[in-house]
């Protein structure tokens, strides 16, 4: 009996010449029909045909080692738990711990849970409705920055009587009829302001009522008239709710 022991090959007859032969007794000190087990060879056996650099797998696996130490890497942290859909947030200022957070941005991309809001730029709005507390944005302007990005719109009225229209919101109204001019506001306005000039001469009074169960209300020790006497008199009308309205500026006394 011999053995091989580079290769863990027991020859039961010795190989002659040196150029092999022999029966085979056992492999790594197994007989019968044998199987490769793990362990009968070190990484530093076996060739290595991967296409990563090295003559044998440990080569390989220490080329992969130097690759992936090479790569930057981070260590944050997080919480134990978060909430789903959740915008984690650095937990302080060393960059490395996160913490859980009450806004979340739903899977059709909607943003909850934004108590303030700072902006320095633009704010775009989509068309189709935009709205904030009820209020459609859409009939304001395209964007939001201070001001309204579109022109005011001036609607002019020469008749004694008028019904204040969802269009005039932050537009400008102007009365020109020389007399007496009667304007409705209805409920269900949106919400905003609705500036009034009256340009119809010295003799010119409007006077505004609230209709369809909203309730204009004056200032103090004022009425629901544009003070007479003046061309020129600014107002507006402030709708605060469906059913709610202040009138300010110009106004007559009691």
């Amino acid at each position: 009996m011999s053995a091989d022991y580079e290769t863990g090959v027991e020859y039961s007859t010795p190989p002659s010449g040196g150029g092999g032969g022999g029966a085979v007794g056992s492999v790594f000190g197994r007989t019968g029909d044998v199987t490769a087990t793990a362990g009968d060879y070190a990484a530093s056996e076996v060739d290595n045909d991967s296409g990563v650099a090295g003559a044998t797998v440990a080569d390989a696996l220490d080329q992969l080692d130097a690759d992936i130490a090479a790569v930057p890497g981070g260590d944050v942290d997080g919480p134990a738990s978060a909430t789903d859909n959740a915008v984690a947030r650095f937990d302080g200022t060393g960059g490395k711990t996160l913490q859980n957070s009450s806004v979340t941005i739903d899977d059709s991309n909607n943003v909850a849970g934004v108590a303030n809001f700072t902006c320095t730029g633009n704010i775009v709005l989509s068309t189709g409705g935009a709205t904030v507390d009820g209020v459609d944005l859409t009939a304001l302007a395209t964007t939001v920055s201070g001001k309204a990005a579109a022109a005011w719109t001036v609607r002019t009225v020469s008749g004694t009587s008028d019904t204040t229209l969802s269009a005039d919101l932050n537009n400008v109204v102007i009365y020109t009829n020389a007399g007496a001019v009667s304007v409705s506001v209805p409920s269900g306005l949106p919400l905003g302001s609705y500036p009034v000039f009256v340009n119809g001469g010295a003799s010119t009074q409007v006077t505004f009522a609230g209709s369809g169960g909203l309730t204009l209300i004056p200032p103090p020790g004022m009425t629901l008239k544009s003070r007479t006497g003046a061309s020129g008199a600014a107002l507006c009308v402030c709708v605060t709710g469906t059913n709610e309205a202040f009138l300010t500026g110009d106004v007559a006394v009691v």
